[in-house]
């Protein structure tokens, strides 16, 4: 295939070339599109059951993004919950410096991002203390503690992919429903002419309604991506704060100053 700017004899850019180029590359596309439309009206199949396939595509689309934002939901309530409690019981064990203790009470609330963290950051500092130095023993829970971290976020993540995939694609998926649809509304008619006008206009609304099913689809998931976006910002700052505490209570009962 010839490239679409390619240099002259002389080593410079023909652009003019190039754009002539284009212009025949577009034009062969549009022709292209055009023989797909007049397959599609005049193929075995009726565009209705394109239309059809459309449908049953947006309803999956909004059955696996409402099971995944229930998921979510649920999921971070319950983390919120256990945080808030967890929270409340660590500030007296680590005020005391009783490090088991705490480890116990992180474990009683394991969907809890804070205790999550908290676990990992203590057991990491008791198993490398004895061999390790305070400091490098401080080093390696603090290590543990953004390694967790970064597990937990994935792990709270999960399904936002998905959903932001299904906003921004259902709209265009009910678009193109709207065309299959609209290149449906116009059958032969034979009747009077406000007949057929009445007919064609009400086959142009019902190729309407992908779109609008599209979109009713594609709002209330985007509403859903931002609202766990929040939600993951916010467990981050909790895991940021609980990881700052785990290390000031350590570094007080060394004796140290980091």
């Amino acid at each position: 295939m010839k490239p679409l700017l390619s240099p002259d004899q002389n080593g410079r850019w023909n652009q003019a070339g190039a754009v002539r180029s284009m212009g025949r590359f577009a034009e062969g596309l549009l022709v292209q599109l055009l023989l797909l439309c007049i397959w599609l009206r005049l193929g075995f199949f009726p565009l209705v059951r394109y239309v059809q396939t459309v449908f049953v595509l947006l309803l999956l689309m909004a059955g696996c993004s409402a099971s995944i934002m229930a998921n979510r939901f649920l999921r971070y309530r319950s983390a919120r919950r256990q945080s808030r409690a967890f929270g409340q019981q660590v500030a007296v064990a680590l005020r005391v410096s009783d490090f088991d203790g705490a480890i116990a009470i992180a474990g009683r609330y394991k969907r809890s991002p804070a205790a999550t963290v908290a676990t990992c950051g203590l057991m990491s500092f008791q198993a490398d203390r004895p061999a390790l130095c305070d400091e490098e023993a401080i080093g390696i829970a603090k290590r543990a503690m953004r390694r967790s971290a970064r597990i937990v976020r994935q792990e709270l993540k999960r399904g936002f992919g998905m959903l932001g995939s299904t906003a921004s694609t259902a709209p265009l998926v009910g678009a193109l429903g709207s065309i299959f649809g609209i290149c449906d509304s116009f059958p032969g008619c034979g009747a009077a002419r406000s007949t057929c006008m009445a007919a064609t206009f009400h086959l142009l609304s019902e190729a309407l309604l992908p779109t609008a099913l599209g979109l009713l689809v594609a709002l209330p998931t985007q509403w859903c991506c931002r609202y766990m976006r929040n939600e993951l910002e916010a467990f981050d700052l909790e895991m940021e704060s609980q990881a700052g505490d785990l290390v000031n209570s350590l570094t007080i009962h060394l004796g140290q100053r980091t």
